[in-house]
C-alpha cells in the first residue's frame, strides 16, 4: 500500500468511464484485501490504545481516591488542632443553637446582647439550657455551678 508524506494511505482512483478488464479487477481485489488487513491492524491498535487509556484512567482514579483520603485525614487533623486551640469548638451543637437564637432575637429588636446585660448572650441561656450549668464571675475568675448558687446568681 502506498502512502503519502504524512504517513496516510494514498487515495486510489478507479476509472468509472470504462469497464475494468480482468487485470484491473484482480488489482482492485488485491487492494480490497490490503485495505481489510490495514483496517484490522488499525482496529487492533485502537483496542490496545483504549486498553492503555483505561489503565491510565484507573490509575488516575486510584490517585484521586488516595488524595481524597489524605485530604480527609488532613481536615480531621485540622479540626482537632482547632478544637485544641479554641475550646469553644468542642461545645455541643445545642449550645450554639441557643446562642444563635438569643443573639438573633436581640438583633431583631435592634439591640445587642452586650448592651442589655453587660454579659455575652450565652450567659442568659444557661438557666434554661441543661447543658450549660456553670457561671464564670469575671471579677474573681471563679467558676461555680448553678446548683451551688442557684439560678438567681447566674
Amino acid at each position: 500500500m502506498t502512502q503519502t508524506a504524512d504517513g496516510l494511505p494514498k487515495r486510489r482512483h478507479y476509472p468509472t468511464d470504462t469497464l475494468p478488464n480482468a487485470q484491473q479487477i484482480a488489482q482492485a481485489k488485491e487492494d480490497l484485501r490490503n485495505d481489510w488487513a490495514a483496517l484490522h491492524r488499525l482496529k487492533v491498535l485502537e483496542e490496545a490504545a483504549m486498553a492503555e487509556l483505561d489503565k491510565k484512567k484507573r490509575q488516575i482514579h486510584d490517585h484521586i481516591k488516595a488524595y481524597h483520603v489524605e485530604r480527609d485525614i488532613i481536615r480531621a487533623n485540622e479540626s482537632a488542632a482547632l478544637s485544641y486551640v479554641a475550646p469553644i469548638r468542642r461545645l455541643p451543637l445545642e449550645i450554639y443553637r441557643e446562642i444563635f437564637l438569643i443573639a438573633s432575637s436581640l438583633d431583631r429588636q435592634s439591640q445587642t446582647a452586650w448592651h442589655i446585660s453587660g454579659k455575652p448572650p450565652f450567659s442568659r441561656t444557661d438557666i434554661s439550657c441543661t447543658l450549660l450549668r456553670t457561671h464564670c464571675d469575671p471579677l474573681t475568675s471563679r467558676v461555680s455551678s448553678v446548683e451551688e448558687n442557684g439560678p438567681e446568681h447566674v
